[in-house]
C-alpha cells in the first residue's frame, strides 16, 4: 500500500476529519504537524518564490488583457519583461 503525506496542525477542524476519514478508508497517511515539527526552510523558499512569480504573472496578464497600465491606454513593448 502507498503511504500519503498529510500536512497540517493536529487540532485543526479540517485536519481532524481528514485523518479520521483516511483511517476509516484504510489509507496509510503519514501526518506532519506543522506546529510541532515546523516547516523546512527550502519549502518556505519555494512557496514564497511561487507566490511572487504567480502574482507578477497575474498582474502582467491583467495589464495586457485590459490594454491599460496605470489608468492610461498603453501598448506593452515586445521583448521586454519585468
Amino acid at each position: 500500500m502507498t503511504t500519503i503525506a498529510l500536512y497540517g496542525i493536529a487540532n485543526c477542524d479540517t485536519v481532524k476529519p481528514t485523518r479520521a476519514g483516511a483511517a476509516e478508508h484504510g489509507v496509510d497517511a503519514a501526518f506532519h504537524d506543522y506546529r510541532r515539527l515546523g516547516v523546512p526552510a527550502e519549502w518556505l523558499d519555494a512557496w514564497i518564490a511561487s507566490l511572487v512569480v504567480g502574482r507578477a504573472h497575474r498582474a502582467l496578464t491583467a495589464s495586457r488583457a485590459s490594454g491599460t497600465r496605470g489608468g492610461t491606454r498603453t501598448r506593452m513593448p515586445r521583448g521586454r519583461g519585468f
